[in-house]
């Protein structure tokens, strides 16, 4: 602050504040601050980046899921992807979610084989779907017995998910691994910028026409050669699109 703003605040004439923007409860105390720090007369704005909190004991899964439960009559998923939130759901708490019939599907991102065939094993008897959500496991997730898989590729190249999850049904394991090696094709492709892979993923689908291409920071552009990589990638030609009857549960 400069010593004439200092001079002018001590006799009353103006008063130096800033706000800081973390998470936007707009519920909460401050949230017109946060979103707006210049119309509330602040003059000055902090930043700091995106947090998850992470949970670790199995009650605080419970509670945090029970709160989620309790809030709304929506069928609800678990998903678990350590590698963004920094939490891993136990198993026995998954195991009371299933029993407790809190959640219609499980979509596990681990990549970790032995945690998933877990959870594929607690959900086997109940309705409780489990999705495989890491895409290199997809063709070996659902011969373990998952109900689908839920990847962010298909975005940009749904027809090749397609094609694995319905070689699986059909029991065509050169299919299923023939699509599986193209998803790996499509998924090393489109995250060429690694470790912040989800601006490939943005850039690809503006280039299909969807949205700008351009990722919200923190995620930053794209380099020449990675945009040179991604625009040369041909997609797959399109498979016909039909409408499936609607199920009772996810695993059907």
């Amino acid at each position: 602050m400069a010593r004439s703003d200092a001079d002018r605040a001590r006799r009353g004439r103006t008063r130096p504040s800033a706000a800081g923007r973390g998470h936007r409860h707009l519920d909460r105390p401050g949230a017109a601050a946060d979103r707006h720090p210049g119309r509330v007369g602040l003059r000055g704005d902090g930043g700091h980046a995106a947090v998850y909190v992470p949970l670790h004991t199995e009650d605080e899964f419970l509670d945090y899921f029970g709160a989620c439960r309790e809030a709304t009559g929506m069928q609800m998923l678990a998903y678990n992807i350590p590698g963004f939130t920094g939490s891993n759901i136990p198993l026995p708490a998954l195991r009371r979610m299933v029993e407790m019939d809190w959640i219609t599907a499980v979509k596990e991102s681990s990549g970790n084989q032995a945690y998933f065939a877990e959870v594929v094993d607690l959900c086997r008897d109940s309705d409780t779907a489990v999705m495989q959500g890491h895409e290199p496991h997809m063709a070996w997730g659902l011969t373990l017995g998952a109900a689908g898989v839920v990847p962010v590729c298909a975005n940009y190249e749904p027809q090749t998910f397609v094609r694995i999850v319905t070689a699986a049904r059909e029991g065509d394991r050169h299919a299923m691994e023939k699509a599986q090696a193209r998803a790996d094709l499509v998924r090393d492709t489109l995250s060429v910028a690694t470790p912040a892979w989800l601006a490939g993923i943005v850039y690809a689908m503006g280039a299909l026409g969807f949205g700008t291409g351009r990722p919200i920071p923190p995620l930053g552009p794209l380099r020449a050669a990675q945009r040179q990589r991604i625009d040369r990638f041909q997609p797959a030609p399109p498979l016909p699109f039909s409408i499936p009857p609607p199920a009772d549960t996810l695993k059907n």
